[in-house]
């Protein structure tokens, strides 16, 4: 038996007229062939296939859908919403930068901030607004640009507001956001370890986690100095792109991300790490439920893990269609699993089955479930009413309604056991004027605030629902749609009881003038099978374009108990067009690389007008670049592609122009700024002056990181590199040679003249793609020449010299390195031999040096110690002046 969803009060606004029996009692019992609710229920279908989107909750419980790729492998720009309250999902504009691994963060406000993630071109600095409360203004570019470009980086909302953007680029860096003046950090904040794919956990205190991406390390980031703080506790294996789930304000679960798919337990107040158990295959998503368990989703099967299971070996329980009847629909990769606000449901979009294939069909599961022991009662029989995953201990709120009265009660407080379990025997008896009769049963978590409903009869219609959405969306006026486009993914009809043949015939209600329903079949029979029709609509050119709500009913007919059902669905008429939307898949792309760009047919509020065969001309402006056709033709979705390729100067801006062939008005539209960007380091280039540099003086020298087409790298890992300048060739030599650390893409070093004669010097690096090649001026070869004569050298030997016998001392003009002054004036100055100080003494006197030097020869004269120094003019001693002897 089916049940249905609801909030029970709001779709019931009757009295409850079954006998309750007094003194019930709680007893467990298994029960066969009753009446169950359902655990895994198939919904409406998203807008368009995608794996690796963002899913949001907005402030009103709805799901905000963003980017992702489809199944022809494209990242998309597609954004849409689902609705709890009608169970589809409707497309509600498009970002305007297509991107996947990206952030999209609930503001205080109500807003959400999209923000960077990877486009067709790489990580993207960009951020976008989107404000529920005016979704007629679509996706809002930011101003502001983050600081670095981020994708599997985390946002973390702060207490106060603020946003925490932190990891997803190979620096290790983050920055906050600031909701107000829509502002980021005006100076990056450092991690204390790079990341990319971590987990980021907001604790109460306003101080944020940050665990694995890559490694096994985890970081805190204090909200009130905006510092991060290693953590000496490291998790038991690396992880990258694991789940971090939040059992209590102190102890978390990391779940998967490393080869050995396990899961560490952490305890922040102990700041203890332990492993808590092993999965044998990787999970996609593990989301943490209302009743404390955690649901489990692979390609290959689904299922409940218990974090409180005393083994761990038997902790995860997969589902099979069983157990969990619909379980199969949960088996996917590359979707968003997200709990809803009110009933505490998990919604399930996108992704892809283990072949590969895109599951377009959104999926809801309910951790709690009811059942009933029979599904068909007679009177005088008690009704047992049994459940399970519900929250340990908590109050469960149970209300009954049959269609006999039509009337509800609340009656019943039912105490779930430890382990989420109840059952009342009996819940109340069935009454002889009840024959016959439907009956509807709610339970409530007062704690957990989950629900579920059952119902059960002889042969009644259990309810009607529209699965499939309205393809296309918008309808231009004269054409027609369909809601899914089989009978099975279009209009599901689902009954109770198993006894006697309920006929019905659908109908529609609430359509405008203009359009008309049909359904494929119209009527059918069923004895408890759900039973399934296409609802195709049609319009003729004189609907009024708009937004309809409409009312499909499954009209109840012969040996039906019970009453109709209907449920609602919505028709979207274009309104005519206005004008194009016109999008980049990056709207920072590398100099000399292609984008996409994307012209969307829309009404004069933004919203698409699917209209296919419009000719559109591309026109842009900006140097350089060029257009794979002059024109493109819209398809049956109003769209028209083509590829741009930017021209190879960075800094460019362009704007691209689509204008059709519309009479007597032509549409058109322009795209935002689409400004190029310098491509990964390529070559290294290296200036300086190459005259001669005089040994003791400065020269800097520049090397300058520069991409394929000459382009300065002035942001990202490649502006920052660490270049080393070193010697290559020749005999001369300067001091300072070494690294420097490259900003914005120039590196500077001052190097000063040393050893005369010629010298190579080469500057190199490694970059993001290897080793940079040599670029304009690298290396760069000068002479170093001698210097002014700064210094007299003095030589000879210090052995003791006998009285009568001679000495040649040698003096030798310097510069201030040393260097022998060969050329010039200075190379011929006379210089002084004099004793200075000593007892002893020689003959000597003066010699006109000849190129630079300048020998005397002394001979001992009376015994004793001598110091002879030697001089000229004003230059200073040098190396072994004065020298002394005996």
């Amino acid at each position: 038996m089916r049940t249905t969803l609801i909030g029970w009060l709001e779709k019931n606004n009757k009295a409850f007229v079954a006998l309750l029996a007094a003194g019930a009692t709680l007893a467990m019992a298994t029960l066969l062939d009753g009446s169950s609710s359902t655990q895994v229920e198939q919904l409406g279908p998203l807008a368009i296939p995608r794996t690796g989107h963002a899913a949001t909750v907005l402030a009103d419980g709805r799901v905000l859908i963003t980017g992702g790729r489809d199944n022809a492998g494209i990242i998309v720009a597609t954004a849409e919403v689902f609705d709890p309250a009608n169970q589809t999902s409707t497309a509600i504009g498009v970002l305007n930068t297509p991107r996947i691994d990206h952030t999209a963060t609930l503001l205080t406000d109500g807003r959400v901030l999209i923000a960077g993630g990877t486009s067709a071109s790489g990580a993207l600095t960009s951020a976008e607004i989107f404000d529920p409360a005016n979704p007629g203004a679509g996706f809002r570019v930011l101003s502001a640009t983050m600081g670095a470009a981020r994708a599997r980086h985390t946002a973390t909302r702060l207490n106060d507001g603020r946003v925490l953007i932190a990891g997803g680029d190979a620096d290790g860096t983050a920055e906050i956001f600031e909701p107000t003046a829509e502002s980021f950090s005006s100076t990056l904040l450092a991690m204390a370890a790079p990341r990319i794919g971590q987990t980021a956990i907001l604790f109460s205190d306003d101080s944020v986690l940050l665990a694995g991406g890559n490694t096994d390390s985890m970081e805190y980031f204090s909200a009130t100095d905006q510092k991060f703080t290693l953590d000496l506790q490291k998790m038991t294996a690396v992880r990258t792109g694991q789940e971090a789930i939040a059992l209590d304000d102190t102890h978390l679960l990391f779940f998967g991300g490393d080869t050995g798919n396990t899961i560490d337990e952490f305890n922040s107040s102990a700041d203890a790490i332990t492993l808590k158990g092993t999965m044998n295959a990787p999970a996609s998503s593990a989301t943490l439920l209302a009743n404390g368990k955690i649901l489990v989703l692979r390609s290959d099967v689904a299922g409940l893990y218990a974090p409180d299971a005393i083994d761990q070996s038997s902790a995860f329980i997969p589902f099979d269609e069983t157990s969990v009847p619909g379980s199969t629909m949960l088996r996917r990769k590359g979707q968003t699993a997200t709990e809803l606000s009110g009933d505490k449901k998990i919604i399930i979009a996108g992704g892809e089955n283990a072949q590969d294939q895109p599951m377009l069909q959104i999926a809801a599961f309910n951790p709690a479930r009811i059942w009933t022991d029979k599904d068909d009662y007679q009177p005088t029989d008690p009704v047992i009413l049994s459940g399970s995953g519900w929250k340990a201990n908590e109050n469960i709120y149970l209300f009954a309604v049959d269609s006999e009265t039509n009337q509800w009660t609340y009656e019943s407080t039912i105490t779930a056991d430890a382990k989420g379990e109840f059952s009342v025997d009996p819940y109340f008896i069935v009454q002889l004027r009840q024959l016959g009769a439907l009956f509807h049963v709610t339970a409530m978590g007062a704690q957990s605030s989950m629900q579920a409903a059952v119902e059960f009869t002889d042969a009644g219609i259990n309810k009607v629902t529209v699965v499939g959405a309205q393809t296309p969306s918008p309808v231009v006026p004269g054409n027609s749609v369909s809601y899914g486009n089989t009978a099975a993914n279009s209009v599901n009809v689902t009954f109770n009881g198993n006894n006697s043949t309920c006929s019905v015939t659908l109908s529609a209600s609430g359509l405008p003038a203009g359009a008309t329903a049909t359904f494929t079949p119209s009527s059918f029979s069923s004895t408890g099978a759900q039973m399934n029709s296409l609802l195709t609509v049609g319009t003729t050119t004189a609907i009024v374009p708009g937004t309809y709500n409409f009312t499909v009913t499954a009209n109840a007919g012969g040996n039906c108990q019970g009453s109709n059902a209907s449920t609602g669905a919505t028709l979207v008429v274009a309104n005519q067009p206005a004008k194009y939307v016109v999008t980049s898949s990056d709207s920072n792309p590398v100099a000399g690389t292609a984008v996409t760009i994307t012209a969307q047919l829309a009404d004069a509020g933004g919203l698409p007008v699917p209209i296919a065969g419009k000719v559109v001309t591309w026109s842009k402006t900006g140097s350089g670049g060029s257009f794979s056709s002059g024109t493109s033709t819209t398809n049956t979705n109003g769209i028209a592609t083509v590829s741009f390729t930017t021209g190879t100067t960075a800094g460019t801006v362009y704007t691209v122009t689509a204008t059709d062939n519309s009479s007597p008005t032509n549409f058109t539209g322009t795209s935002g700024n689409i400004t190029t960007k310098a491509g990964a380091a390529s070559k290294l280039l290296l200036s300086g002056s190459t005259v001669d540099l005089a040994a003791g003086a400065t020269r800097q020298l520049t090397a300058t990181i520069e991409d394929a087409n000459n382009n300065l790298v002035t942001s990202g890992s490649d502006s920052a590199l660490s270049i080393i300048f070193a010697k290559t060739g020749g005999t001369g030599t300067v001091t300072g040679l070494g690294s420097a650390t490259a900003s914005a893409g120039v590196a500077t070093l001052t190097v000063t003249g040393n050893q005369a004669g010629s010298i190579t010097i080469t500057a190199s690096a490694t970059g993001s793609g290897g080793a940079l090649a040599a670029g304009t001026g690298n290396p760069i070869t000068f002479n170093i020449v001698t210097g002014a004569a700064s210094k007299i050298a003095l030589s000879g030997s210090t052995a003791n010299l006998t009285a009568g016998t001679t000495r040649t001392l040698t003096a030798t003009i310097q510069d201030s390195v040393g260097n022998t002054i060969t050329t010039g004036a200075d190379s011929t100055l006379s210089v002084t031999f004099a004793k200075t100080t000593g007892t002893g003494s020689v003959t000597g006197g003066s010699v006109n040096a000849v190129a630079g030097v300048a020998n005397i020869t002394v001979t001992g004269a009376t015994a004793g110690s001598v110091t002879i120094g030697a001089s000229g003019g004003s230059l200073a001693a040098g190396t072994g002046n004065p020298i002394t002897f005996t």
